[in-house]
């Protein structure tokens, strides 16, 4: 027998489609022994392997009349998969938010009944305005209404229905803007990787029909600010975003809340490694707002470093029970693969704050850290506590320490920058343990030593 398109369609059914559809067909052709009579015989005999000839089932099943047998069985064929297809479809329109009442509006439409069709618009448009505003397809749905109201109605001269038309235009306007903004932030985000700068000539015929819009959308808004921080680098740009983000946390995606809050803390943490301290505490903050609407677990994990900078700037304020909570409570989000390690180095951090400088070597020295950036800061806290408690090994620590840059430097596992900061680190601090420098010797000696590792701590110091 050939391959019939029935049968193919059946045979793609799920056992529950196959068993519904099976209840649709005894209810609605209850009449018709033919239709149930070859559903049955093949649903029961031809989903794992192909029928014979035509003429071979059709005598097993069906009974002489009118009609060849062979002629019942291929109209009955055909039948059922134009009802199999009509069962599909009308599955599928159920399914898809929606889909239903824009057929019924071309229906309506059709049938030139305007006031049915305009109060069918009506309750769409408000069904619509209520669902999550988070959804791309928002702006389709608005459009497909328009469309009707516009084009199908062909009321060109209708204020109104021009006014619909032109809104849903600046909706997509609006989402192709988004999406134009997002790709030029993640060009700048990493433009110190692929080195071209391009992101200005994506975005500036949006940047200009933003401005002459005034758009209120808080997505267009949340673009508009973060770009305008990403380009300018200002002061003024940091805290007009900051402001927005919380104002707006609870309206925007989670993707969006933790992109911005990430780019507010990369952007004060290059400040404060420049001196600027007057960002620790709004980066406090910062911190705290992602942890209460959880904001730092992406996919199930939180990113390392955003761990330890958390505990950092926690100890940076003296928040250490605050910081000790939080090493605890979020331990079991950490990658696996290096979960003890960050651990113990932000228990070492927050003994080290507390001056407990022996606690702090007992801690690291025993560890092997697997990542070279967490290695290179467990060493420097162990030779800022052998310095703290003035030990005479403390020529030593800083020589293993120096030894250990220089090395992977060479290997290039060190940039030149991290490099020469921990190294200025060492040599300064061997300047402080020589006691041969007055203060303002010393202070002026950090001032145009750059770049530094610790340089806040180091201030401390003198």
């Amino acid at each position: 027998m050939k391959k019939n398109k029935y049968l193919t369609i059946l045979r793609s059914l799920s056992e529950t489609e196959l068993k519904d559809f099976s209840k649709f067909l005894s209810l609605r052709y209850h009449r018709s022994s033919v239709i149930l009579d070859i559903h049955k015989y093949f649903k029961k005999n031809y989903l794992q392997h192909d029928p014979p000839d035509l003429e071979i089932v059709a005598k097993k099943i069906l009974k002489k009349g009118t009609l060849t047998q062979s002629t019942q069985l291929a109209n009955g064929l055909s039948d059922l998969f134009l009802i199999l297809k009509d069962y599909l479809i009308h599955h599928k329109l159920n399914e898809k938010i929606f889909e239903k009442e824009f057929l019924w509006m071309e229906i309506l439409d059709e049938k030139k009944l305007q006031p049915e069709m305009q109060l069918t618009e009506k309750n769409l448009t408000k069904r619509i305005n209520q669902t999550e505003s988070r959804s791309i397809w928002q702006n389709l749905w608005h459009f497909q209404i328009n469309h009707f109201l516009y084009f199908r109605n062909n009321r060109q001269n209708d204020k109104k229905a021009a006014m619909s038309l032109q809104i849903a235009m600046h909706e997509l306007d609006h989402f192709a803007g988004n999406m134009k903004l997002k790709m030029a932030i993640e060009a700048e985000n990493f433009k110190s990787i692929h080195k071209t700068d391009f992101s200005k000539g994506i975005v500036q015929p949006y940047l200009s029909y933003f401005q002459q819009q005034k758009t209120t959308a808080p997505l267009n808004q949340y673009y508009l600010l973060l770009f305008a921080l990403m380009e300018r680098k200002r002061t003024i740009d940091f805290q007009d975003f900051r402001q927005f983000l919380f104002k707006n946390i609870d309206l925007l995606p989670f993707d969006e809340n933790f992109m911005g809050m990430m780019t507010l803390n990369n952007f004060a943490a290059k400040k404060i490694r420049e001196g600027d301290y007057f960002y620790q505490q709004m980066v406090f903050e910062n911190y705290e707002i992602a942890i209460a609407k959880n904001l730092l677990i992406y996919r199930e994990t939180i990113d390392k470093t955003t761990y330890e900078n958390i505990v950092n700037v926690a100890c940076s304020l003296e928040r250490f029970d605050w910081a000790l909570n939080f090493v605890h409570h979020y331990k079991n989000f950490l990658p696996i693969e290096n979960q003890e390690d960050t651990y113990q180095l932000s228990l070492a951090m927050i003994a080290f704050g507390r001056q407990q400088f022996a606690q702090t070597i007992l801690l690291l020295e025993s560890l092997q850290f697997t990542e070279i950036l967490q290695q290179l800061r467990a060493k420097a806290y162990i030779v800022r506590a052998h310095f703290e408690l003035k030990n005479d090994d403390f020529s030593d620590k800083c020589d293993s320490f120096d030894r250990f840059i220089r090395r992977y430097r060479q290997r290039g596992k060190l940039s030149e920058d991290i490099s020469r900061a921990a190294l200025n680190f060492t040599k300064i601090l061997r300047e402080f343990d020589s006691e041969s420098k007055t203060k303002r010797e010393k202070l002026a000696l950090i001032k145009q030593t750059k770049p530094l590792f610790s340089e806040k701590w180091l201030l401390t110091k003198v």
